[in-house]
């Protein structure tokens, strides 16, 4: 048994293992709700992580608001369309599961991630990024070519 709620139902043996391995509050529900992307099948790991979050940056850290355009991404590591579910939180982990120190939510449903540190002459004011999220829609997922940027951990 859990001591919290997780996003879905988790019954399978090794996903519940590892979560009762995991050592902290955090790293526990890092790996429920890995393992709740992939149950959605928005997530397609090799392998559920065995690794938490560790030391360096500050996970989930707000960056800030910033410029993004088509032909110079600021993430250019990796992309996606989160249809339903995209916010901060889940993009991050996306990024993170697939070694990213940064990722970007974008446009209401995309996430982005990458490995270098955004410009600071592309950063807006953060009202410039005034999309919800459809995956928790008291958070801002973004805008048109406005690009919310966070830490990974």
């Amino acid at each position: 048994e859990l001591d919290f709620v997780p996003l879905c139902e988790i019954t399978g043996k090794e996903a519940v293992s590892a979560i009762h391995r995991a050592k902290t509050q955090h790293c526990k529900q890092h790996l429920a709700n890995i393992t709740c992307l992939n149950l959605r099948e928005e997530l397609y790991p090799h392998r559920l992580p065995h690794l938490c979050p560790n030391g360096g940056k500050e996970a989930g850290k707000l960056l800030g608001c910033y410029k993004d355009e088509k032909a110079f991404r600021l993430l250019t590591g990796y992309y996606t369309n989160l249809k339903t579910t995209n916010s901060p939180q889940n993009c991050i982990n996306l990024c993170l599961q697939s070694g990213f120190p940064y990722a970007g939510v974008q446009y209401v449903n995309e996430c982005f991630c990458g490995t270098e540190e955004p410009v600071s002459t592309a950063r807006l004011p953060d009202s410039s990024c005034n999309m919800k999220c459809p995956g928790d829609p008291r958070e801002a997922c973004g805008g048109y070519y406005t690009v919310n940027i966070y830490q990974t951990g």
